[in-house]
């Protein structure tokens, strides 16, 4: 269990940058992409309000409609912070 939720705070750190360079130039490909890349991660550490925020950023990324991407990565970026602090913690426990 360690060993995944090491790969999923490395994966989901790395690839919450490029999302967020990805909303602030606006390539919508791109926030699908990453967003659906962090959903599964998150999904798989049982993260369930950070899986569906970055189900949220996928489908704003598919349909092209990015409008609402720079609230919903602060939302984002909020839980990845919490959750990474609370998965950090119980592996040191």
């Amino acid at each position: 269990m360690e060993r995944l939720i090491n790969l999923f705070l490395e994966d989901a750190g790395q690839h919450g940058k490029l999302l967020r360079d990805a909303v602030e130039k606006g390539d919508a490909k791109r926030v699908e992409s990453e967003a659906h890349r962090i959903k599964g991660g998150a999904g798989q550490v049982g993260a369930e309000a950070l899986r569906g925020l970055a189900a949220e950023l996928e489908g704003l990324g598919r349909k092209s409609e990015l409008d609402a991407a720079a609230q919903i990565l602060a939302a984002f970026e909020d839980e990845y912070r919490r959750v990474s602090g609370f998965l950090r913690n119980e592996m040191s426990t």
